[in-house]
């Protein structure tokens, strides 16, 4: 996780309090690192770590707007800000659907 924070300074986002979300709680199988962060004016940030061997694809997209919903339930409230770190290569329509359902697409 520290690598993750280290990568979250890096891009100028800066938190009060960070929480890991373990994907098994929630019922994910997928290799991923859920954070749900705190910033400065007490807006909530939910946070997606994706790394993979393969580029991330449309179908991924979709995919993580479902863990991403399940997340919502699972903290029982909606976040103000929702970021996507993708490892890997991101195919440019998956990062449009991303960026046109509210997501800010960085890559790590």
């Amino acid at each position: 996780m520290k690598e993750h924070i280290d990568l979250l300074r890096r891009s100028g986002l800066r938190f009060k309090s960070t929480a890991a979300i373990d994907p098994k709680i929630i019922g994910i199988k997928k290799k991923l690192t859920i954070l749900k962060c705190v910033d400065d004016r007490t807006y909530y940030h939910c946070i997606f770590f994706i790394s993979g061997k393969s580029r991330f694809l449309q179908k991924n997209s979709l995919e993580a707007e479902a863990i991403y919903q399940k997340t919502v339930q699972f903290c029982d409230h909606n976040f103000k800000y929702k970021h996507i770190y993708i490892q890997n290569d991101c195919c440019s329509k998956a990062r449009l659907r991303l960026e046109e359902n509210g997501w800010k697409v960085h890559n790590g």
